[in-house]
């Protein structure tokens, strides 16, 4: 018998929510009327407000993480693009990215660019009490793709 981590571990979490964007992403090049942007964005929602907190490894290695280290280390070219007003809560680190981002998931304060099902039509905007980002779709996926890189090996 398989050992399969629960969904409430990182590593359960982080495999089944690869799983659901991988199944979502090949029905969709196969022709089937589904949806990747919503998958990339429930996924996001997942991981980002999944209680990663409760994780040593993820709090003293990747949450204090400088945003712009991410950037050259292959995560994403642009991480986001923040709006001036961001001044006002700074986004230093990825625990101040991520907390920004999952206030916005958890109080709907999602848009996006159109209504397009290709994720390089997109630009997604996320907005918290005097914060605002955008990512393009495709960064978006990467970004998230990478995050469940990151908790699945530091918590292995």
């Amino acid at each position: 018998m398989v050992n399969i981590p629960s969904r409430n571990e990182i590593k359960g979490f982080s495999d089944r929510t690869r799983k659901n964007l991988a199944f979502i992403e090949q029905e969709y090049k196969d022709g089937a009327n589904v949806h990747v942007v919503t998958q990339v964005t429930l996924s996001l929602f997942g991981i980002i407000a999944f209680p990663f907190d409760k994780y040593e490894a993820l709090k003293t290695v990747l949450y204090q993480k400088p945003v712009e280290t991410l950037m050259g280390v292959g995560w994403v070219k642009q991480v986001v693009k923040l709006d001036a007003s961001s001044k006002h809560s700074p986004t230093i680190t990825i625990n101040d990215l991520c907390y920004h981002l999952r206030n916005a998931l958890a109080h709907g304060r999602i848009t996006f660019s159109n209504d397009s099902r290709e994720l390089s039509d997109l630009i997604i905007t996320f907005e918290d009490v005097k914060w605002r980002a955008e990512i393009t779709g495709p960064e978006a996926k990467k970004f998230c793709l990478k995050f469940l890189d990151f908790a699945y090996e530091k918590v292995a």
